[in-house]
């Protein structure tokens, strides 16, 4: 799939910034039916940001493609609870070293 996308500029929407920090994405079919979708204000931009909830669950989709499902839900679970501990070294150690259980 990677070898059909193409990520290209558009000086038009470059030269909102920085107030407007727009994205537009084109997508064509063989069949030559083409759609287009623009947005002002990307979700998990300072200004539109994402809900936590919903970006764990987009890491856990996403994650669940590349490992197993299980451990891409013990990293979420470590992830979760960053903000309430003192130190995450410890996550992170187990998290580098393949054991995230």
């Amino acid at each position: 799939m990677l070898r059909k996308v193409t990520v290209r500029e558009d000086p038009g929407l470059t030269a909102l910034l920085p107030d407007i920090r727009a994205a537009r994405v084109e997508i064509s079919l063989v069949s030559g039916e083409r759609f287009q979708a623009r947005s002002d204000k990307p979700i998990g931009g300072f200004d539109n940001p994402i809900e936590a909830g919903d970006l764990l669950a987009k890491f856990r989709t996403l994650a669940g493609q590349a490992i197993a499902q299980d451990a891409a839900e013990a990293i979420a679970r470590k992830v979760e609870v960053f903000e309430t501990v003192a130190s995450i070294r410890g996550s992170l150690t187990g998290l580098v070293s393949g054991s995230v259980g």
